[in-house]
């Protein structure tokens, strides 16, 4: 944890610092030994600043996880499943008057909300990306009354 070595580092110098003080302090100073202690110290100090860096870093990085979660949160609270069409909706854009389905499997696998294509009578929706379709009960009604004359059709002629 870059942190703990941050501070283990400093804590390193820290001492060091005291050390160095009771060297000069001597009435006889050993520069030699002041110098590889200075020395010493500095490196400690660039090795607290270094993991005070990745520290920042992943302080950073978890920031953005925690808003990309807060994010999908929001996302998912507002979501809504359409049960004529099993298709998703945000509550927030249908009081606003607008009328954006989204594919829940994309959702589901990416995260994404993907809007769904539909037909010009918007009875039939489907995923652009893989190609699931969303029937409102309208259209399976229309598909079976198609179907019923098509059967009348056959019965009729022959």
């Amino acid at each position: 944890m870059p942190i703990i070595e941050a501070l283990t580092a400093a804590k390193a110098a820290l001492d060091i610092s005291g050390k160095i003080s009771d060297l000069v302090n001597r009435p006889h100073i050993d520069a030699a030994e002041v110098r590889a202690n200075v020395h010493q110290m500095l490196i400690h100090l660039v090795n607290a600043q270094s993991g005070l860096s990745e520290a920042q870093v992943e302080i950073a990085e978890l920031r953005q996880k925690l808003d990309d979660q807060e994010r999908i949160r929001a996302i998912e609270a507002d979501l809504e499943i359409e049960p004529d069409g099993q298709y998703y909706y945000r509550k927030s854009e249908r009081s606003a008057g607008k009328q954006i389905q989204y594919c829940p499997v994309c959702w589901g696998d990416k995260g994404k909300l993907i809007p769904l294509t539909h037909t010009a009578e918007s009875t039939l929706f489907e995923c652009g990306i893989h190609k699931t379709k969303y029937p409102t009960k309208v259209y399976i009604e229309a598909l079976k009354r198609a179907q019923s004359a098509r059967t009348n059709m056959r019965f009729t002629r022959g």
